[in-house]
């Protein structure tokens, strides 16, 4: 004879729903991480605490623990991304004036690996805390390179505004090309036929084209800051400092 079957009550059994994460189970980083996958993939409107609460397969007062509002949260992730350029590592680069080029091109290039919480970054202000020591390591990151302690605002916030700048410039030229695209390069297809024959035309019709239809901000954006970082290399008060 064979062995009765197991009764029901032998065997676990689902009761159709999805159980959530035990209460008080999600982390500060957790909410930072599922936050930034949301603005990634629908931008900062799609982010609420109800959807962050799915996203994370928990209530919405778990994040609310964390952060009161959402407003808070965006604070935190402009933050958290702060903070990833603040201790990007430069150790790989020796040069003191390739340091002031490395810093603006890292920074666009973290900034650009979140585009649509790139503008938050920029516009709003780190705390206090982070705003005294990114001042003192500019300070001493200048200084070491030969300038004067006169100088070190100057260069500090010109290279910083040149770099944010440029990514918000960037962004928006991102959505007018993808927008319209197609018809700007019609239109400007047809001024180079307009110009051809005229040398100095023809070089900055093509250049608009390419800013259209290529890596038009890689371009732009180091043509820009090479030509800053010489004007300022130029300025420094010690010259022989540096290493040279």
């Amino acid at each position: 004879m064979t062995d009765p079957p197991a009764r029901s009550d032998d065997v676990p059994r689902s009761s159709g729903r999805t159980h959530r994460r035990a209460r008080n189970s999600v982390s500060r980083e957790e909410v930072l991480a599922a936050a930034l996958a949301i603005v990634d993939a629908d931008g900062i409107e799609a982010l609420s605490m109800r959807h962050l609460a799915a996203q994370l397969d928990t209530g919405p007062m778990r994040a609310y623990r964390h952060f009161a509002t959402k407003d808070d949260l965006v604070e935190g992730l402009a933050e958290e991304q702060a903070r990833r350029i603040r201790e990007m590592d430069l150790g790989d680069v020796s040069e003191p004036q390739e340091i002031l080029l490395e810093l603006a091109r890292r920074t666009r290039a973290l900034l650009l690996e979140h585009p649509n919480l790139a503008p938050e970054v920029i516009s709003r202000p780190l705390s206090k805390a982070t705003a005294v020591e990114d001042l003192r390591l500019a300070a001493l990151l200048l200084i070491s390179a030969g300038f004067d302690e006169d100088q070190v605002p100057q260069v500090s916030a010109g290279i910083t505004i040149y770099a944010l700048g440029f990514v918000l410039y960037e962004l928006g030229q991102r959505r007018l090309h993808a927008m319209r695209r197609e018809e700007m390069l019609a239109y400007y297809q047809e001024m180079a036929a307009q110009v051809k024959g005229e040398p100095l035309m023809e070089r900055q019709v093509a250049g608009i084209l390419e800013s259209v239809d290529g890596d038009w901000a890689s371009l732009q954006f180091e043509s820009g800051l090479q030509a800053i970082a010489d004007g300022y290399w130029a300025q420094r008060a010690r010259p022989g400092a540096g290493g040279e």
